[in-house]
């Protein structure tokens, strides 16, 4: 069983056609800034605000892989920041969070969930699982008669989020 937060994760790796040494790029965990297991991971989320006494309704979530390559999703977060000072200045950031991938052959998430809001609610959908935010250093290991590695120079901050899924659901 792997540990949690992975301790490293295989980037890409090689092997020399004429010597047969195989070379990887590895990233080792170097700190963990949260780390959490069998909690609630949302993959989409509905903020409701105002006059909601006509909203019903349901969201859905469906995510299937049906071939052995699975499928990767990315998920994006942002945030803006409004900053006044005699003038408005508003700056919006926008990036990645965490890549969901499903790997083996029809896997899937489905999941239904019927909303009858009040004002303000958020509601989210996702999955139970391992997530974490750590910091990792990219190594270049080769693997000759004599193993070795060196730092690549290279950080990652990663947001990891794993599904725990039972019975293919």
């Amino acid at each position: 069983m792997q540990t949690w937060p992975p301790s490293e994760i295989l980037s890409s790796c090689f092997t020399d056609p004429y010597t047969g040494v195989t070379a990887c790029f590895i990233w080792e965990l170097d700190k963990v800034f949260y780390s959490a297991t069998f909690t609630g991971v949302p993959t989409a989320m509905l903020y409701v605000t105002g006059n909601v006494y006509k909203v019903n309704g349901l969201l859905h979530e469906h995510i299937e892989a049906q071939e052995s390559s699975g499928i990767y999703v990315n998920f994006a977060g942002g945030a803006e920041v409004d900053v006044k000072s005699g003038s408005s200045i508003s700056t919006n950031y926008e990036a990645d969070i965490y890549t969901f991938t499903l790997r083996k052959s029809y896997v899937y998430l489905d999941y239904v969930m019927y909303v009858y809001p009040s004002s303000p609610s958020i509601y989210a959908i996702g999955f139970v699982g391992n997530y974490t935010i750590a910091r990792y250093k990219l190594y270049y290991c080769v693997f000759s008669i004599i193993p070795y590695c060196y730092y690549a120079n290279e950080n990652a901050t990663m947001a990891i989020a794993v599904p725990i899924l039972r019975n293919n659901a």
